[in-house]
């Protein structure tokens, strides 16, 4: 190459260019999304901006399930400022609980199915879920995915858990994942009751 008059090593250079950056994006676009889990949605997070600190601190105070899991890293910063982008009150405790989820396949103990809430009280004299556990909250019932929005799959694949609960009644934002795909990251999030899902980043 290096006998080549200079603007042929110019071309060759700029072509060499061309290829590596058509390469990347090619990873970028096609090979990386093509390992996510059915349905993942790619979305900018803004990290630069978050927080992070403050977030902790707001879960922390409110007591929100999930608060105090003391999981680090880039995953649960990503999931962190994308919580704030789905408009949840408390994304640290959301990024803590999905990725907690995510590495040991089961949600933390702060979380009770609704047969254990009842078995505690829950809906006797219109008793709430903060009256039996301040820092407690619905999670791991099956979820029947009637609507059909997630991928199919067998018979009580799914479950769901509650998110931003700190007291009084239920909220609307839960996240739905596939029991034998966590490992995967295989959760999505609902913050309007699941007439909507959007899939949790699964890295960063």
């Amino acid at each position: 190459m290096l006998n080549r008059p200079l603007p042929q090593r110019l071309i060759s250079l700029l072509g060499g260019g061309l290829l590596l950056a058509a390469v990347a994006g090619f990873v970028l676009l096609v090979l990386r999304p093509a390992f996510l889990p059915e349905g993942a949605v790619q979305a900018p997070l803004d990290l630069a901006a978050l927080d992070l600190a403050a977030l902790e601190q707001a879960a922390a105070e409110a007591e929100v399930c999930g608060h105090d899991l003391d999981l680090e890293g880039a995953l649960v910063a990503a999931r962190t400022a994308f919580g704030l982008q789905q408009g949840l009150d408390y994304p640290y405790a959301f990024a803590q609980v999905t990725t907690f989820l995510q590495q040991t396949g089961r949600l933390p103990d702060c979380y009770m199915t609704k047969a254990q809430a009842r078995d505690l009280g829950w809906k006797s004299s219109g008793r709430t879920i903060d009256d039996i556990d301040p820092d407690g909250a619905v999670g791991g019932d099956t979820f029947g995915n009637r609507e059909g929005l997630l991928p199919t799959r067998p018979a009580n694949s799914y479950a769901v858990a509650d998110l931003d609960y700190v007291e009084g009644y239920r909220g609307a934002a839960r996240i739905v994942y596939d029991r034998r795909r966590t490992g995967e990251g295989a959760i999505w999030i609902t913050v309007d009751h699941y007439d909507s899902f959007t899939a949790v980043p699964v890295d960063q």
